[in-house]
């Protein structure tokens, strides 16, 4: 664990961030819409769909390649400032345009987001070709990506090309017994969050695989990234999926960091610029 790790570990504790403390800490204003003065000489586009804001970063008028990328926050809270740092840094870094829609939150369901999140997907399969989109999600956003795909497949939609899934959140049900002792270790996830996420799923079975992905079937799917850290309350369901996908021979890159927390490859420690780095080389393959 480097040392800047360590020191936001332990500010999260101080300020109790597991238990709600520390708001702003964690973002220090609202972000829900990107600031200018954080662009660093993108482009910025907003649009609406179903009434919420739809944004689009990008660097050069006429790519014809995209990122459509669904933000955590436990389906409670919208955009954070880390998610804006990360996101410029890719779009600085690779001729892709950023579509990061700012999806709908408790008390409402994830069955408007899917019809919002669908909307814009079919918007892009105008514009782009589905093998030069990557989707990508942190946390809750993760496990909406991956959910997402199987809504995708199911019905028959052309997949992206790759899911980038950082810290994904895949069982809203939280069956697996290896979480209680994770928790401790975690100085941002709680139970008592998850039962707030909850309220998510509407009055839907907590095991729908487009909430709960764990569930669903895992055939047919695009290329899957996986990134975690060993100190993440999800990480032992990342950990299940990962066997679940190897028992199946499933695609899947599992990239695991001892000792780190949850999402921490947007966050600012060391440790991120490594994982950046693994992202841009998935992102720009090919």
């Amino acid at each position: 664990m480097s040392f800047s790790a360590w020191c936001l570990r332990t500010t999260f504790r101080i300020f109790d961030v597991k238990h709600g403390g520390g708001k702003f800490l964690m973002n220090g204003g609202d972000y829900s819409n990107p600031p200018d003065k954080m662009l660093k000489g993108l482009h910025k586009e907003c649009r609406q769909v179903n009434g919420q804001n739809v944004f689009t970063l990008y660097k050069n008028k006429g790519n014809k390649k995209a990122i459509l990328y669904l933000h955590g926050g436990s389906y409670i809270n919208s955009f954070a400032k880390a998610h804006w740092k990360f996101l410029i840094n890719i779009a600085n870094k690779t001729n892709r345009d950023i579509i990061a829609p700012d999806y709908p939150l408790v008390p409402r369901t994830y069955k408007e987001s899917y019809e919002m999140v669908i909307e814009i997907y079919n918007d892009m399969l105008k514009k782009y070709n589905n093998d030069n989109i990557i989707i990508m999600g942190d946390s809750a956003g993760g496990g909406f990506a991956l959910g997402f795909c199987m809504y995708l497949r199911d019905n028959n939609i052309p997949l992206p090309q790759k899911n980038i899934m950082i810290s994904p959140y895949l069982d809203m049900a939280e069956t697996n017994p290896d979480i209680a002792a994770m928790e401790k270790n975690d100085p941002w996830l709680s139970y008592e969050l998850a039962e707030e996420t909850t309220k998510y799923a509407g009055e839907d079975d907590l095991h729908t695989p487009y909430l709960s992905p764990m569930y669903g079937e895992l055939d047919n799917l695009n290329d899957m990234y996986i990134f975690f850290g060993t100190y993440d309350m999800l990480y032992p369901d990342g950990i299940k999926f990962k066997r679940m996908c190897e028992e199946k021979q499933i695609k899947l890159k599992f990239t695991e960091k001892k000792k780190m927390m949850h999402v921490y490859p947007i966050l600012p420690v060391k440790e991120a610029k490594e994982a950046l780095k693994d992202i841009l080389e998935i992102i720009n393959e090919n």
